[in-house]
């Protein structure tokens, strides 16, 4: 079992996350009404923040980020988080969405028991994964998870805590 990420870059060009969506309402897990801004975030998740900031400011990765949010258009992904369900290569399904966790779990079980489900079709305009892709796992398992995501997304979030608990679960 592989999880792919290809995160999109952040819309807004905004270093400020609103911990309120756009309903007025708190998302999971952030305090009410406050804002937080990346360099806080990044202190308490990496050792070198000042690097991180860097690569956002210079731009490093901006050609990568363009042509995977191109490739995630191209695939069908309308918003985020965009994931495919993959078997054996090229056969699958798209997920748009923050899939629950027992969902998601019942697409792989019957992906692992059967080879496909009712929703299974050729997933011909996913592009193959490539050595510069961030993968989580071993990328030739039978069955991987390819997700387009941003971080500054709600919904991502919540869906990065069903993949841990995915990965968790069926390891590599």
């Amino acid at each position: 079992f592989a999880l792919v990420r290809n995160p999109n870059s952040n819309p807004t060009g905004s270093n400020t996350v609103n911990t309120n969506n756009n309903a007025g309402q708190a998302n999971p897990g952030a305090p009410a009404g406050q804002s937080v801004t990346l360099a806080s975030i990044l202190d308490e998740v990496t050792s070198d923040p000042d690097q991180v900031m860097n690569c956002l400011e210079n731009g490093q990765f901006t050609d990568k980020v363009d042509q995977q949010t191109n490739e995630g258009s191209a695939a069908g992904v309308t918003g985020t988080p965009g994931s495919f369900v993959m078997i054996d290569g090229s056969q699958g399904e798209a997920l748009g969405g923050a899939v629950p966790y027992e969902s998601l779990k019942t697409i792989i079980d019957q992906y692992l028991a059967e080879g496909s489900t009712s929703k299974t079709e050729t997933l011909d305009s996913l592009p193959p994964l490539s050595d510069s892709d961030h993968v989580r796992g071993n990328s030739s398992a039978r069955v991987v998870v390819i997700e387009y995501s941003d971080f500054d997304c709600p919904f991502c979030s919540r869906f990065h805590n069903t993949m841990n608990q995915i990965m968790d679960e069926y390891g590599d």
